[in-house]
């Protein structure tokens, strides 16, 4: 019976079964039913006047059939008995059954909402009537090492601490007291450790049977690292803007020439009033030389195919007003507000392209004048290496300038004057001694590449103060053909002088302003004069 009653099948196919048993058992009833009638005709005949002819065998039938019917029918009351024993049976063990797989599923429903709760949020809560914590699953406790009587009875106003004061407290705890669901209310709190965290919560109220309220359940996670990185981030754009802003270079950055962002350096450079005038702006391209453009977007095509293109470069603006300035602009790639996007940082670089212009023509004209003075100049460093020789020193000493440039100037002079130089320049190096400089000529002895000695005259000056950086100059001057001259003017000089003296004429000569050039003592004796009467410069007047 009780293999009847657990046995899948049977219960499941029981009503079949129940069906065809009354079924069948109604129709043996009914056949006993007709055979007992039937039998009355075939067993019970009459004769020809009407009167039955009665035989044993037959009575015997009759009395059968209607034994067996009458327990057929009997029989088909008890089974209908038995079988709804075993419906009721059979519907309370389903009911069992039923229940227990009723109480399998809803543990089933609870172990899954717990689980979802907790991989969803960091911990349950459940609040009761009096919206105190009730329940607090065990992931608090381990997260933030707080004892279970820390939180169970307490209201959650007691962990608000001075927030509660703010708006969305107030809003939270309206909630709370109208018994209405919540979504994300975030708070801060501090622990019992004194550490302080960002909370963040949802919760829904719940009500039995009845319709009365009995408390609330929800989950709640820890944001505070979270709430911690948005600050910090909040702090570092903050700090970046402020340093952008505050610049004095212009800053913009730009999405396939789009702009951005521009500060107000850059708008003040190209003479806009605001950052939203250059934003305006069809395109960065707007803001340079129309020569420029293609240069500038052939640089952004190489950046795009990971080719190289310069990080720093110098353009050629236009100003708002359509004059034009020189840029320096210096590009990266950056991330702004996720998505790629190139920086650049532009200097204004006019003023000192102008005066790198006036430097260069300078030196042009510098070397212009080097190049066709008379005289050699040479400059050398603190430690005597030459820096530079003009064509003059080429030609008077003997080197070209590309093979004596960086080599020490002691080079030029005799052997014996090098100690004494390199010493003069050493003291002049450590101690700021100028005992060889000097402004004046002095005459000197030069060598020559091909080793010959030559009387030169040599004035030396200072350039730079710089101790790290002296720069010393030097002019000199082959004398050898001055010399010679000299020496023969000498010489004619004498022979003059004698040839004066052995005149036997007085000879005074004075120049256009009567002014005494030269005489012999003959003149002078002639006037009864003194030798110093008539030296050179007298007036001859007074003569």
């Amino acid at each position: 019976y009780v293999k009847f009653l657990t046995d899948e099948w049977t219960s499941k196919h029981y009503l079949h079964w129940k069906r065809f048993a009354s079924a069948w058992l109604m129709g043996l009833a009914i056949a006993g039913m007709h055979y007992t009638a039937m039998s009355g005709v075939y067993f019970f005949p009459t004769d020809a006047s009407g009167a039955e002819i009665i035989g044993l065998y037959p009575r015997y039938l009759a009395v059968l059939a209607g034994l067996a019917t009458v327990g057929l029918i009997g029989f088909s009351n008890i089974a209908s008995a038995v079988g709804r024993r075993l419906e009721m049976a059979l519907l309370l063990e389903q009911e069992i059954v039923e229940r227990r797989q009723a109480d399998t599923a809803l543990k089933e429903s609870e172990s899954r909402f717990k689980d979802v709760a907790e991989v969803a949020s960091d911990w349950i809560w459940e609040l009761d009537a009096d919206l105190r914590f009730s329940f607090i699953s065990d992931r608090l406790y381990e997260k933030f090492a707080i004892a279970r009587e820390d939180m169970i009875g307490k209201t959650r106003e007691e962990f608000a601490g001075p927030s509660m004061l703010d708006d969305p407290w107030h809003q939270h705890l309206d909630d709370l007291a109208n018994h209405r669901p919540f979504r994300n209310f975030q708070y801060e709190t501090t622990l019992p450790d004194g550490s302080t965290r960002h909370i963040q919560t949802s919760g829904k109220p719940v009500f039995d049977a009845d319709g009365a309220f009995i408390g609330y359940r929800g989950t709640g996670t820890d944001r505070t690292t979270e709430v911690e990185a948005r600050k910090t981030l909040v702090q570092s754009e903050r700090q970046f803007r402020n340093l952008i802003e505050g610049s004095i270079q212009g800053v913009f950055l730009h999405k396939d020439w789009n702009f951005l962002f521009a500060n107000q350096a850059l708008a003040d450079m190209l003479g806009y009033e605001s950052p939203e005038d250059l934003l305006a702006l069809e395109n960065t391209g707007q803001m340079f030389a129309p020569e420029e453009r293609e240069r500038l977007w052939g640089y952004k095509m190489a950046r795009q195919k990971g080719e190289y293109a310069p990080d720093i470069y110098e353009v050629t603006g236009v100003r708002k007003d359509g004059s034009q300035i020189w840029l320096e602009l210096r590009a990266m790639p950056v991330e702004w507000c996720g998505r790629s996007a190139i920086q650049c940082v532009a200097i204004d670089i006019t003023e000192r392209k102008r005066a790198k212009e006036a430097l260069q023509r300078q030196k042009a004209e510098v070397e212009q004048i080097l190049a066709n003075v008379p005289q050699a100049i040479i400059t050398i460093d603190g430690k005597g290496a030459i820096r530079t020789f003009n064509p003059a020193a080429e030609a008077t000493f003997g080197y070209a300038a590309e093979e004596i440039i960086g080599r020490n100037v002691s080079l030029l002079m005799p052997q014996s004057q090098r100690k004494r130089h390199d010493g003069y320049l050493r003291d002049h190096h450590e101690t700021g001694q100028k005992t060889f400089i000097h402004n004046s000529p002095r005459q000197l002895v030069g060598l020559h590449k091909e080793g010959r000695e030559f009387p030169m005259e040599l004035a030396i000056g200072q350039v730079s103060q710089d101790k790290k950086n002296k720069l010393l100059v030097g002019v000199a001057r082959d004398i050898t053909e001055q010399l010679k001259a000299r020496k023969v003017l000498s010489q004619q000089n004498e022979r003059f002088n004698m040839a004066l003296e052995n005149m036997s004429q007085g000879l005074c000569m004075f120049n256009n302003e009567q002014r005494v050039v030269v005489s012999n003592e003959r003149f002078a004796s002639m006037y009864g004069l003194t030798p110093e009467q008539v030296k050179p410069d007298t007036l001859f007047r007074k003569v």
